[in-house]
């Protein structure tokens, strides 16, 4: 878990999932193509999931209602 200790070693993680190299022209086969990193914290799952769970439901009465009021706690995601 080196990415929890602050010092992460990439050498140490296995086999990546993907490895885009080559001499292929990236650019020109994905000139229309976004990345986009999700941070939804409730969601369909997440938002229906909360009041079951013990942890998650003494936080707040709900999962939005419990990120709107903690916004400190979601400081590095």
């Amino acid at each position: 878990m080196d990415i929890l200790s602050g010092k992460p070693d990439p050498n140490t993680w296995g086999i990546p999932q993907a490895n885009f190299q080559g001499s292929c022209d990236m650019d020109s086969h994905f000139s229309q193509q976004s990345l986009i990193f999700d941070t939804t914290f409730c969601g369909d799952w997440g938002g229906n999931v909360w009041s079951s769970d013990s942890t998650c439901s003494a936080l707040g009465p709900s999962c939005a209602g419990y990120v709107a009021s903690n916004p400190a706690v979601f400081k590095d995601a």
